[in-house]
């Protein structure tokens, strides 16, 4: 009895202690939520720590800052914008330290945050850059560039290298398990079933994925001929020369401009700031400074709504471990929000940024048909971010104008269907029989268990072809352009923003600002507030969602499946449900 009472006991206090440190994340994270804001000293520099992937939205979760694995709102497009407005206008901010690290993102998301940097440098401020033990890659490098100097500390690491984009391909080992797939698409650059039917990339994939790379890296070696004044020609001989990791060799080709310790470094801002002792403000910290503290005049007047439309395009479906971090954008979800917005007498105008790949055809008809009904009251700007295509391009069409900006991955006009088998699986391979007894020859054509005939595979083919038409023709009437001239460039091809405008496929090149005024002119509005949607989550919402991102992260762990997989997991359940798809792939990044 004696042991019983000590285990109860032990349970008890066990619980107890748990109880304990919830309430005191609650009160760590809250007391951390509710900071007053920073106070900047005069000759502030802003250091801007290049490490990990840039989000278009900041992301805050809690038990990342309670267990030092991340910090709230890390870098992302939203804040860096806010906070480049804010230290470009600061009287405060004399300069920018760019503390580089390995980092990645979209080329369209470096591409503007390079732009605000230069900005920024061109307000008269300095910007330097340097490369601690953490090293870098070419992503922070790209952003380096704009810098007056980059540093690195004598035994960093430099990856300077060039660039790829990989697929995985499941041909053969579908084959060897008795999977087979049955792939109809609208298109030789409708690749996204690819994987599931070929062993490498396909002649029109290799094709349109290599212009993208080409046009990436063009851009990309010419800011560092800019910046270091070594010839083009001289940049792409490095990237194909023995590769190395050394910063010491990137000195040696003029590629950065010295080195220096820490402390050097710090000491070297600090007297080009003017203070005698360096005033440090992290990127973080001042993400908490109001835009009034900075400088910046209060906007005023009627709300420019701003709805980030992040993700695949999918029906509402229960989420599972393998979906659960994923972000998905739905009908039920956008439909309120738009519906509201569109009550709301005080907005005046909406700008939909999109980042999404695509997904489900149907669910993207309804969503562009109900941002087309919100047009009759409302101006509806379209702004593409990192990637816009397929489903994300179809969406687009119901607003009143579309812009993207030059590096965004658009277009991908086209529809792919799968349907998967593992007859010979279960059959041959596991002796598994099945047999059914069905009202109609084609009642069981679309189970896991049988393989389409010759006939299906048709009617399949023709159900496509009809989604493919209305695509074309939807997209031919939004752009006035003719039918033949639009399948001429749509069979799933992806372009870059800037060849989409360049083939009337969108209205123009710009950024979120750009698109912004843009729909603040089409609402005659001469001064606006900009409201953003999807509102961000309470303290407790993030808590529950980090949690449950926690414990999927585990359980995928336990189970050795990488993220990878998970996106495999997903393609295969999505594919094989009845269904036309419109989406892409891939979305680039550079890291």
């Amino acid at each position: 009895m004696s042991f019983f009472k000590s285990v109860l006991a032990t349970l008890t206090a066990l619980f107890i202690a748990f109880l304990l440190l919830i309430f005191i994340m609650i009160g760590l994270i809250a007391s951390s939520a509710s900071q007053p804001e920073p106070y900047v000293r005069d000759s502030s520099v802003l250091r801007i720590e290049l490490l990990g992937m840039v989000s278009e939205r900041s992301i805050d979760d809690p038990f990342a800052e309670i267990f030092g694995s991340g910090t709230m709102g890390g870098l992302s497009l939203e804040k860096f914008r806010d906070n480049m407005k804010k230290a470009t206008n600061d009287d405060r901010i004399k300069g920018i330290w760019l503390d580089m690290g390995f980092m990645g993102g979209s080329w369209s998301g470096l591409f503007e945050m390079r732009d605000l940097l230069q900005e920024f440098k061109s307000s008269g401020k300095f910007v330097y850059a340097y490369i601690g033990d953490q090293g870098a890659n070419e992503a922070a490098y790209y952003l380096a560039t704009v810098s007056d100097s980059i540093f690195a500390q004598p035994e960093a690491m430099f990856e300077f290298d060039g660039f790829f984009v990989q697929r995985m391909f499941y041909k053969d080992a579908f084959e060897k398990f008795g999977i087979s797939a049955d792939v109809l698409t609208s298109g030789p650059y409708k690749t996204a079933a690819d994987s599931y039917r070929y062993d490498e990339f396909s002649d029109g994939d290799e094709e349109q994925l290599s212009v993208m790379l080409d046009q990436f890296s063009t851009g990309f070696v010419q800011a560092v001929s800019e910046y270091s004044g070594v010839t083009t020609d001289e940049i792409n001989a490095m990237l194909n020369s023995l590769p190395t990791l050394q910063a010491a060799t990137a000195y040696e080709r003029g590629l950065i401009d010295g080195f220096m310790q820490p402390f050097e470094f710090k000491d070297m801002i600090t007297e080009r700031s003017g203070s005698s002792k360096l005033q440090e403000v992290t990127f973080a910290r001042y993400s908490r400074v109001e835009a009034s503290s900075a400088g910046l005049d209060s906007p005023t007047g009627k709300e420019i709504a701003v709805v980030f439309m992040e993700g695949a395009i999918m029906p509402d479906m229960p989420t599972d471990v393998f979906s659960a971090s994923q972000d998905v954008i739905t009908y039920k979800k956008f439909a309120k929000i738009l519906d509201d917005l569109n009550e709301d007498n005080n907005v005046a105008a909406i700008v939909l940024r999109v980042n999404s790949p695509g997904g489900a055809v149907t669910t993207s008809e309804i969503l562009r048909a109900h941002i087309a009904k919100v047009t009759e009251s409302k101006p509806v700007v379209v702004s593409m971010g990192s990637v816009a295509a397929s489903g994300g391009y179809y969406i687009a069409m119901g607003a009143d104008s579309v812009f993207a900006e030059p590096n965004t991955i658009t277009g991908s006009i086209g529809v792919v269907m799968a349907k998967l088998s593992a007859e010979t699986l279960l059959e041959e391979k596991l002796g598994i029989s099945v047999d059914e007894i069905k009202t109609h020859s084609n009642a069981d054509w679309m189970t896991l268990e049988r393989t389409l005939t010759a006939d299906q595979y048709s009617g399949l083919q023709n159900d496509l072809n009809k989604t493919y038409d209305n695509f074309i023709s939807l997209v031919a009437d939004a752009r006035e352009l003719d039918r033949d001239y639009i399948h001429q460039h749509a069979q799933g091809r992806v372009w870059t923003g800037t060849d989409a405008h360049e083939l009337g496929l969108i209205d123009g090149i710009g950024t979120l600002d750009n698109a912004i005024t843009i729909a603040a002119s089409m609402a005659e509005l001469e001064s606006w507030e900009v409201g953003k949607y999807p509102v961000p989550k309470t303290f407790i919402e993030n808590m529950l969602e980090s949690s449950q991102k926690n414990v999927s992260a585990r359980i995928l762990n336990i189970m050795s499946i990488q993220p990878d997989h998970t996106q495999l997991i997903r393609d295969l359940r999505n594919f094989n449900k009845m269904g036309a798809y419109s989406i892409v792939p891939f979305d680039i990044t550079v890291n």
